[in-house]
């Protein structure tokens, strides 16, 4: 089954949801009050395309002497 129709199959109340890597290890917890809304919207194409980076990214700060 692919992600986008296991998504369809979420509840549409209030829960959790997991990122994991490929070895299973939690990337990010998240939280939603639909559920099955939110879990969707990560496939949205749109939601990718202005994206510079599929993580998220901390900036360094600039050091001068």
């Amino acid at each position: 089954m692919e992600p986008r129709e296991k998504a369809a199959q979420l509840p549409e109340s209030p829960g959790v949801y997991l990122f994991k890597d490929a070895g299973g290890t939690v990337l990010y917890v998240g939280k939603a009050r639909n559920l099955r809304s939110r879990v969707r919207s990560y496939f949205l194409e749109s939601r990718w395309i202005d994206a510079k980076t599929g993580s998220r990214r901390e900036r360094s700060p600039i050091w001068k002497p």
